[in-house]
């Protein structure tokens, strides 16, 4: 029996519910705007990415990835190295040392300065880009898209080996999120890949970033390595049985099943040259001489045999480099298709199936799941998830599934009335992990980088000009932007967006062009004094130094998790997003608020002191309160629908105004005085809002309220 959908408009609460689960961009304007719709309308527009397509309502369309070729951009789109160029070309686009950064774009064979390229972006700075490519499309996603992103790389955990790897591995997850057959002709007749886990499942063999982090790379038919067969099957699919108490015997699976799949799973290596022009990424290679075909001692054997847990099933061996595909499907299969116990020893239902939706729904819903959400809940959408197609293919399809679940009357519980949730209401019932916490304020208090945006913006309007080939009525004409890195804020000079064959506005200014692929490195120079240095300030402190490195000091680093478990908020049992909250992380989680509303970042660790140190996100509180306040017509006068309005976004439960904790934050804001007081203020502040003594009168108490609200327990749930 399908889950009970949600009827009626959502309204604010339930809207800014939505949006926090399964976006990174809540805004109070957005949370408004979603209170006016239907769950059925929100959901399906939150999935909604044709980026030509209206919403409910006009809702304006999810836009795509505003930089679709991601952190390191060539004018053909590769990301990374394609084959044909050697060490002495300008390659590795996307790799360690020869990459040139989206928002920065270096230079190309036009002009008069030479530099060596070779040295030029260390693997610290191609880090940089990626991650700020990863925040800033994360930060303006209307979508869920990004969310799911994140979860994919939950689902199947790696962490940088190499640094040229990372961002193809991200694209990956982007595409298979978006609805793209990232399988990319992988055939297996009869399945649908668009969504599907198991194509997901089939491809992560292929990815480099995989193959390097879980060894698979050395997995060979004279050296079996099973480190990436054993999480493959105990962390990312199956998993283990939490009842099973017998050495080797894991109910779901068994020690003999983890050395058959290390076999099924020999003679896949990384490859950075194996480049795909079609899905624009490299893939891993098969090397069918160190695929493991037969036993050597027993050369009539060449099949892999797995345990009763699996029925005993027998997987015959490929025959050539291309029917490895055949085989690693039939495994997969194998894996995710277990369902009837009879003839396995197995007693488990859809063991993969729940293992998929237990994950979906402690990543979206909550943290505890007891037996009443198992059997009315979970069980109901594995079945889903386990639908047989009319080709008798099971195809895990993931996005229907998500979307009843987001549906339904169970994921806005409340406490209102009853339901299946332990909790007595779902909604604040998680701990944001550190990257909810810092993107998720950052939007809850409208705040924009806009030296940032002005250049990513100039960015695209260049990227735009070009042909697909960089030139310009047929003529290689390389635009240029001059942009003075020297200037605070950051200067650009838009009027100056040329043909390049203008000369700089002045000394202060560098022009920035495109690289161009295959050219020589002595070939690669700069009008201008476009210098580490340089982008250090703009690119590298804009975004990683400030909020990476305090993102890992709260235990969440992009790099990836310290454990192959994954980060510890989504897997670590009993507690799970509880566990983001630790000894070593409470101060620099409660000052991502207190950062945003200073300027300045107010973060300790790694023997630095992150105190003091001018950041480019600062809320302007007096704007916050214009745009929310007064712009609705609500009335701004009274202390009251002040701090009603900063509680009811800012937190994720409005506190009823008899509450002690109302009482609490009404305090902080009034310090006792008469709310004439702050009537008068505003009054005041309103009739010449550059006397800056009379801005401070009223900025104050704001500062005080937002300080309190982002300090506080709650703002730490979601």
């Amino acid at each position: 029996m399908p889950l009970t959908e949600h009827t009626g408009m959502l309204g604010e609460k339930k809207a800014a519910h939505l949006l926090r689960r399964c976006t990174f961009n809540v805004t109070p304007q957005r949370i408004r705007t979603f209170a006016t719709l239907t769950a059925e309308q929100a959901v399906e527009h939150l999935f909604n990415f044709d980026e030509n397509s209206l919403g409910p309502n006009d809702l304006p369309p999810n836009k795509g990835l505003l930089f679709p070729n991601g952190p390191l951009w060539h004018k053909d789109g590769a990301p990374m190295h394609p084959p044909g160029y050697g060490a002495s070309k300008v390659n590795y686009v996307g790799g360690r040392n020869y990459c040139h950064s989206s928002f920065y774009q270096i230079v190309d064979n036009f002009g008069n300065h030479h530099i060596n390229c070779d040295n030029y972006l260390t693997a610290t700075y191609l880090q940089s880009g990626v991650f700020s490519w990863q925040m800033y499309e994360a930060i303006n996603d209307t979508s869920i898209r990004w969310k799911l992103v994140f979860w994919m790389n939950t689902l199947f955990t790696t962490s940088i080996k190499r640094q040229h790897y990372h961002y193809p591995h991200w694209k990956l997850m982007y595409d298979f999120v978006n609805g793209i057959d990232v399988t990319n002709g992988f055939t297996s007749d009869g399945y649908d890949y668009t969504n599907s886990l198991k194509a997901l499942a089939f491809i992560m063999t292929y990815s480099n970033q995989m193959l390097l982090y879980l060894d698979n790379n050395v997995n060979t038919k004279k050296g079996p390595n099973e480190n990436y067969a054993r999480e493959f099957l105990e962390l990312f699919t199956i998993l283990k049985d939490p009842n099973s108490n017998t050495e080797g015997d894991y109910v779901n699976y068994t020690e003999q099943d983890v050395v058959e799949a290390a076999k099924v799973l020999t003679g896949f290596t990384d490859d950075k040259l194996n480049f795909d022009t079609v899905a624009n990424r490299p893939w891993g290679t098969k090397n069918f001489t160190n695929h493991w075909v037969k036993d050597s001692n027993e050369p009539s054997i060449t099949k892999k045999i797995f345990s009763s847990a699996f029925g005993r099933k027998e997987i015959e061996s490929a025959t050539s480099a291309a029917d490895m595909d055949r085989e690693l499907w039939e495994f997969i299969d194998m894996v995710f298709d277990q369902d009837d116990p009879t003839g396995s020893t197995n007693p488990n239902i859809k063991p993969t199936a729940h293992s998929f939706v237990r994950k979906m729904y402690r990543y979206f819903v909550s943290d505890k799941i007891d037996n009443n959400v198992e059997t009315n809940v979970i069980t109901v959408l594995a079945n889903d998830l386990y639908a047989i197609n009319e080709t008798q293919n099971v195809n895990f399809l993931y996005q229907q599934v998500l979307k009843n679940l987001l549906k339904s009357e169970h994921f806005y519980e409340d406490g209102t009335s009853k339901g299946y949730s332990p909790c007595n209401s779902l909604i604040g019932s998680k701990i944001k992990s550190p990257l909810e916490l810092l993107l998720t304020s950052i939007n809850l208090l409208e705040i924009r980088n806009k030296d940032l945006d002005n250049l990513v913006n100039i960015y695209k309007e260049i990227v735009n000009s070009l042909d697909e080939k960089g030139f310009i009525n047929e003529v290689r004409k390389p635009k240029v932007v001059y942009v003075n890195f020297n200037a605070n804020p950051i200067s650009i000079d838009g009027s100056y967006v040329n043909d390049g064959s203008s000369s700089l506005p002045n000394n202060d200014y560098t022009s920035i062009y495109f690289a161009e692929l295959g050219i020589d490195h002595k070939d690669l120079v700069t009008e201008g004094y476009l210098t580490i240095a340089n982008l250090k300030k703009v690119f590298h402190n804009c975004m990683f130094t400030q909020f990476g490195v305090p993102l890992q000091l709260c235990g969440f680093n992009l790099e990836g998790p310290n454990t192959v478990e994954g980060y510890i908020g989504y897997y670590k049992e009993e507690n799970y997003s509880k566990n983001w909250l630790d000894n070593n992380n409470f101060y620099n989680r409660y000052s991502f608020g207190r950062s945003l509303l200073d300027g300045y970042a107010r973060f300790k660790g790694f023997n630095k002191q992150y105190e003091d140190v001018a950041i480019q996100y600062k809320v302007d509180l007096i704007e916050w309160v214009k745009k929310n306040i007064v712009e609705i017509g609500a009335d701004i006068y009274s202390p009251d629908v002040v701090v009603e309005t900063m509680l009811k976004y800012l937190l994720p439960e409005p506190l009823l105004p008899d509450s002690e904790r109302y009482a609490y934050f009404f305090g902080i804001f009034m310090r006792e005085i008469p709310d004439m007081d702050w009537t008068i203020a505003w009054h005041e502040f309103i009739l010449d809002e550059t006397d800056m003594l009379k801005r401070t009168e009223v900025e104050t108490p704001l500062y005080n309220l937002c300080r309190a609200i982002t300090e506080s327990h709650e703002f730490q749930t979601f």
